[in-house]
């Protein structure tokens, strides 16, 4: 994707890591001040404003916007396949386990669309697709409890890539069509109906979704001791379904390696300059 500059009147915190975590007085739980946790931005519960926000914590069967990061204990699926940064924000519907209570969970802000935007990107999930077989992800992996809309109009958005995951559970990548509010001023709001979604590293791009493939985070070098495993991974963003090739040595493709995860077991010393 392509940087876009930034204008008196852009969206701010689109990437949650200007987080400031004040713990909300008579609160239990790990309760933060909403406004400081999220600056820039509104949560909403149904039509009520939200005060407050939850700092590491998921509650499948209860309604609430946590703010999360890698340390997060108390979440039933780690994040960090979704974390662009330190932090990123769950929307939580309250019904994964009570849908009788289930709520309409917001964050929205009013802001600018840059007048070349054609797309609007972001990370999301956690998506679970039991279409076999596993792996690697299945290409029709859907987002289907988040709605995103600009001043109460939907953005029509698809899932591009696979950033990480297990089956049948994974974090998806997702390009939004934001060309028709090019230039505008309005309300973006990403709104979680019937179930939970994490959202992360919201931007601009001037370019429209389901372009080339573009690789936006490459595996960094690990160490490993011989006998142990190893997981890598790469983020990439394009039009579906995204093939992947790990190769060995930069030309020697590794059988059945095509997946954005590559797991290996018993580590070798040959095995040096995947």
């Amino acid at each position: 994707d392509i940087g876009l500059a930034a204008s008196a009147q852009s969206f701010t915190n689109l990437d949650f890591e200007n987080a400031t975590l004040i713990p909300s007085a008579g609160d239990w739980w790990w309760w933060v001040q909403f406004g400081p946790a999220l600056p820039g931005w509104t949560g909403y519960f149904g039509t009520d404003v939200a005060t407050v926000a939850n700092y590491d914590g998921e509650n499948l069967d209860l309604w609430g916007i946590s703010i999360l990061d890698a340390s997060c204990t108390n979440c039933w699926m780690p994040v960090g396949g979704l974390l662009h940064g330190r932090y990123c924000v769950l929307l939580q519907s309250g019904s994964g386990l009570n849908a009788s209570g289930a709520v309409a969970t917001a964050i929205a802000q009013t802001g600018t669309v840059p007048a070349n935007a054609k797309s609007i990107l972001f990370s999301a999930g956690p998506v679970t697709s039991f279409d076999l077989p596993p792996p690697p992800p299945p290409p029709t992996l859907t987002l289907t409890n988040l709605v995103v809309t600009f001043n109460g109009t939907p953005v029509a958005f698809e899932v591009e890539a696979t950033i990480s995951g297990i089956y049948p559970t994974y974090y998806v990548s997702v390009a939004g069509n934001i060309s028709p509010f090019a230039g505008q001023t309005g309300e973006l709001r990403f709104t979680a109906y019937g179930g939970n979604v994490g959202l992360d590293y919201i931007r601009f791009s001037s370019s429209p979704p389901s372009q080339a493939p573009t690789i936006l985070s490459s595996p960094s070098g690990r160490t490993a001791t011989s006998g142990s495993a190893l997981q890598l991974s790469v983020y990439a963003t394009g039009g579906q379904p995204l093939a992947y090739q790990w190769v060995f040595d930069g030309t020697n493709a590794l059988s059945g390696a095509t997946s954005a995860e590559l797991q290996l077991v018993n580590v070798q010393l040959s095995q040096s300059g995947i």
